[in-house]
């Protein structure tokens, strides 16, 4: 390997951190091959790959830096991380109206606390 080429693993990252979406193996391949990032891919890339997605998550579980959305189908952890807090409410002074439990977050106007109703999901 030459010294400006990149191993698998970063090379790998390097493609998934500047895609917009979920990538499969071939397209990540094809995206290396285009940014010139590899020099040798030997007999089987897009297999290469997929082994290094599955062996990276079953050998590191959560500390893995890839997670698997969909059928062959990956990115990095670090954006499960940011687009599951984009989307929760901001815990702060002004946003009291909002109540956490159990995972999912409630409107407290529609909550009743003393039990006496159903209770009215958003």
């Amino acid at each position: 390997m030459s010294d400006h080429e990149l191993t698998w693993a970063k090379a790998i990252q390097k493609v998934l951190a500047e895609a917009d979406e979920p990538m499969n193996p071939t397209e990540i391949v094809a995206e290396i091959s285009a940014q010139n990032l590899r020099k040798s891919y030997g007999a089987t890339p897009v297999a290469t790959v997929a082994a290094h997605f599955y062996s990276s998550i079953n050998k590191k579980g959560a500390q893995s830096p890839y997670r698997k959305v969909g059928p062959q189908l990956f990115i990095l952890a670090e954006d499960v991380v940011s687009s599951a807090s984009d989307n929760l409410p901001q815990e702060n002074s002004d946003n009291k109206q909002v109540v956490s439990a159990f995972g999912m977050y409630w409107r407290r106007d529609r909550v009743d606390f003393e039990g006496s109703s159903k209770l009215t999901l958003l």
